[in-house]
């Protein structure tokens, strides 16, 4: 979440440093993992948020997610 909101939104996790972003695909990488870990730990209310707040990522996503079941 805080590099999707471009360092905006701070929760107090690890990768707040620049450093950690400018590897090879990290952003990527790192939201759909995230992702995953919604998905996986079923919890309805924290899916909506993301959807609301990232409608375009939840929605490719979500294209993703159906080709791999």
């Amino acid at each position: 979440m805080h590099r999707m909101t471009k360092g905006e939104l701070r929760l107090g996790y690890m990768h707040d440093k620049q450093e950690y972003w400018e590897q090879f695909l990290k952003v990527g990488k790192e939201t759909f993992t995230q992702y995953g870990r919604m998905l996986y730990m079923e919890k309805e209310e924290v899916w909506k948020v993301a959807a609301d707040m990232f409608a375009n990522i939840t929605k490719q996503i979500n294209a993703v997610v159906r080709e791999l079941k």
